[in-house]
C-alpha cells in the first residue's frame, strides 16, 4: 500500500510523532507525597534510633568504622571536661549552674568506671601498683572537691575558685594518664576493646542512676 493510501485508511504512522510520544514524560499530579506514618509521627521511634546511634558511636572509632578502644573513650571524656571547665569561666551565673552540673556528673561517672574497671585491668596487665595508687589518690581529692561543690551554690563567691582548682587537678590527672598510664598498658597488650564494652555498659547504668538523682533533687 502506498503512503498516500495508508494515510487515507489511517494506517500510516509518522515516525516523528511516534518518537515524541515515547519521550513524553507523565505529568506530575501536583500532590505532595506524604511521609510514612512511622516516621512522620513516630517521634519516640526517632529518639530510640538516636539513642542506639549514640551507643554505636561509642563502640565505633572515627577512623573508617574501626572499633574504639577504652582509652579513646576516656580521652574523649577528658577533652569534654576540659571544654566544660573552660566554658564555665566565660559563662554568666545562670549558665554556670548547668555547666557545673554536667561537669561534676561526668566526673563522677568517669572516676567510677576508671576505679571499678580500668585501673584493676591496668594493674593486672602492667603490675605497677605505685602508678595505680597515685591515680586513686588523685581521684580521692577530686571526689572530695565534688562533694564540697555539691553543697555550694554556683553563684556563691567561693564556688568559682574551688571549681577552677578542680579543673586544674583534672587536667593534670588526665595528662599523666594519657602520657604514662594508657601507653604503658597498651604496650603490654591490654585488651582495650573488651574493656571499652564493659566501660560503656557501666556508664549507661550510672547515667540512669545520676539521671534519677537529678530528677529527685
Amino acid at each position: 500500500m502506498s503512503p498516500r493510501a495508508a494515510r487515507k485508511h489511517g494506517t500510516h504512522k509518522n515516525p516523528t510523532t511516534t518518537q515524541k510520544r515515547k519521550n513524553r514524560t507523565p505529568k506530575s499530579s501536583g500532590k505532595r507525597q506524604s511521609m510514612p506514618m512511622s516516621l512522620s509521627k513516630g517521634s519516640g521511634a526517632i529518639r530510640a534510633i538516636q539513642t542506639v546511634g549514640t551507643i554505636v558511636g561509642r563502640l565505633m572509632g572515627t577512623g573508617g568504622g574501626q572499633k574504639s578502644n577504652v582509652f579513646s573513650i576516656l580521652e574523649n571524656e577528658h577533652r569534654k571536661l576540659e571544654k566544660l571547665f573552660s566554658e564555665f569561666e566565660k559563662a554568666d551565673t545562670k549558665r554556670r549552674s548547668g555547666i557545673a552540673h554536667e561537669a561534676l556528673t561526668t566526673l563522677e561517672i568517669h572516676t567510677a568506671v576508671e576505679e571499678e574497671i580500668v585501673y584493676p585491668a591496668i594493674n593486672r596487665t602492667i603490675k605497677d601498683e605505685g602508678m595505680i595508687d597515685e591515680a586513686r589518690e588523685e581521684h580521692h581529692v577530686v571526689k572530695f572537691l565534688i562533694h564540697e561543690l555539691h553543697k555550694m551554690s554556683p553563684g556563691s563567691k567561693a564556688y568559682a575558685p574551688k571549681f577552677k582548682v578542680l579543673g586544674e587537678l583534672v587536667q593534670h590527672h588526665a595528662k599523666e594518664e594519657e602520657r604514662e598510664m594508657f601507653p604503658e598498658a597498651e604496650s603490654h597488650g591490654i585488651d582495650s576493646q573488651s574493656l571499652a564494652k564493659q566501660v560503656i555498659a557501666r556508664q549507661a547504668r550510672l547515667e540512669q542512676k545520676y539521671g534519677k538523682r537529678t530528677k529527685a533533687a
